[in-house]
């Protein structure tokens, strides 16, 4: 090897090894477990046939809650889902006895998963299908809400994370 790389080959390693030293954050350690997903809400079945997991609801930003949920479908023939969204999809809050719909834009479209303009969904076997809804957030002393997705039976008393 000829000294001006074996220099180059040098300086290189010094700069890698500072570089770990520096930014340890970077290095990943082999026995490293992966990050368990978060547990689901709820499941229960649908009208379908699919079944349907809530996996979350939080209070986010411009005073709302998101509510996040997937649809399965675990049979060997494609899934209708219709509608998916809809005034059926609502939150209760059973203390203050209040219901929230899911958010409307200035359009007076609900604010609303990712549905590109079809209110409908088929899926095919062994696939699934997340779907999302923005809601009005309830006073900050509420803690659990009621989240109603057509075709399922209610998911009460979920926690409203934060």
């Amino acid at each position: 090897m000829n000294s001006k790389l074996k220099r180059l080959c040098t300086r290189f390693a010094r700069l890698l090894f500072a570089a770990c030293l520096v930014l340890p954050g970077l290095a990943v350690a082999e026995d490293a477990a992966p990050a368990a997903a978060a547990a689901p809400l709820g499941v229960e079945q649908h009208d379908s046939g699919a079944e349907v997991t809530l996996l979350e609801l939080k209070r986010t930003s411009g005073d709302t809650v998101t509510v996040k949920w997937l649809y399965k479908n675990g049979d060997e023939e494609k899934k209708r889902i219709d509608p998916l969204i809809s005034e059926d999809y609502y939150l209760v809050d059973a203390a203050a006895k209040k219901k929230y719909f899911v958010v409307k834009d200035s359009s007076g479209k609900e604010v609303a998963g990712t549905h590109r303009g079809y209110n409908y969904v088929e899926i095919e076997p062994g696939k699934t299908y997340k779907m999302w809804a923005k809601f009005p957030a309830p006073p900050a002393e509420t803690e659990k809400v009621t989240v109603y997705i057509m075709g399922v039976p209610p998911f009460e008393d979920v926690p409203i994370a934060k």
